[in-house]
């Protein structure tokens, strides 16, 4: 092969470079764009020769290796916008609202807020069926309702907007007349009114001449249903029962041989104790209770207080 042949397939490999004054070799990166080099720093020639990643330097050389990729640019523009993904699929319908119950139910709300005429809807009931709105611009004050004691109810107030449980407060224009009703629930009496109302009348009337507080107390109740049951071993005997409250109020009997006699008689109010005493017939006798006092077997009495609700006590009589 002559010289500048094999000369021309060296230059074809690797380039020369010129670096301040410094000859060096540069060619392809290796694998990851690594370049590996050794520089002659034992003799001070300053040549660096670049190498294949897998060879050695020689003595007196120093390794080198660098990444001819240089620093990143910088970000480009944002690219357009994608189109739109498909629509999801239609949630569940929710709820139905609570609405008016009647055209009544405006009564009181208020109208024209946040204006100098504020006030609260007034309706009135003219001839030939017509109703006719008006936002009565007037002071308003407010009616306060509050429910007391241990038992369940509400207080609602006919075409005045008072539903307590829930709403509980409202204001009306001045003079208006509010009637409020109170409603026990299951195992309860009312146990009055105190405040701006007063009485133990289910009904109250205020005038909101002035800001009003009301007070509904509903006390829990309970109920003591007492059977008797009678039975004999002797079938010439006539077994016969009696159970009394130890203040003497209530009185239960059964003379019926083997049966079962139901008074249901003591009311009085839920947390209150009751004792019971149960007087067996000539030549009979007291068994046991079944109910709060279950398993006293060894006395004819009976006491304990009450829950609320029907509580149900039998006494058991033999002869």
């Amino acid at each position: 092969m002559t010289r500048p042949h094999r000369l021309g397939i060296i230059l074809s490999l690797v380039a020369l470079l010129v670096l301040g004054g410094r000859i060096a070799l540069a060619a392809l990166p290796g694998s990851g764009g690594v370049i590996t080099g050794c520089y002659d720093a034992k003799f001070g020639t300053g040549n660096l020769r670049v190498i294949d990643s897998s060879k050695q330097c020689l003595a007196g050389e120093t390794r080198l290796t660098w990444n001819q990729q240089g620093p990143a640019g910088p970000t480009g523009p944002a690219g357009p916008t994608g189109a739109a993904g498909p629509t999801g699929p239609t949630g569940p319908a929710g709820a139905a609202g609570a609405g008016l119950a009647s055209i009544d139910d405006l009564v009181g709300l208020p109208c024209r807020v946040g204006t100098p005429q504020e006030g609260v809807i007034a309706l009135t009931y003219g001839a030939g069926d017509v109703v006719t709105l008006t936002c009565a611009a007037a002071v308003l004050y407010a009616l306060d309702v509050t429910k007391a004691g241990t038992g369940r109810g509400t207080v609602t107030g006919a075409t005045s907007g008072i539903s307590c449980g829930s709403t509980c407060s409202r204001s009306y224009s001045s003079g208006t007349s509010v009637t409020l009703t109170a409603s026990p629930g299951g195992s309860t009496r009312f146990d009055g009114w105190s405040g701006d109302c007063s009485g133990t009348a289910l009904t109250c009337t205020v005038t909101m001449s002035q800001a009003r507080a009301v007070t509904a107390t509903f006390v829990a109740v309970a109920t003591v249903q007492v059977r008797i049951t009678t039975g004999s071993i002797n079938p010439f005997n006539t077994v016969t029962g009696t159970v009394k409250d130890t203040l003497g109020s209530f009185t239960c009997a059964n003379s019926h041989e083997g049966s079962t006699v139901v008074c249901q008689a003591i009311t009085l109010d839920a947390g209150q104790r009751v004792s019971l005493q149960g007087f067996p017939g000539d030549l009979d006798a007291f068994s046991r209770w079944d109910g709060p006092c279950e398993g006293a077997v060894t006395t004819s009495t009976c006491a304990f207080a009450t829950p609320q609700g029907t509580t149900s006590v039998t006494a058991f009589f033999t002869g």
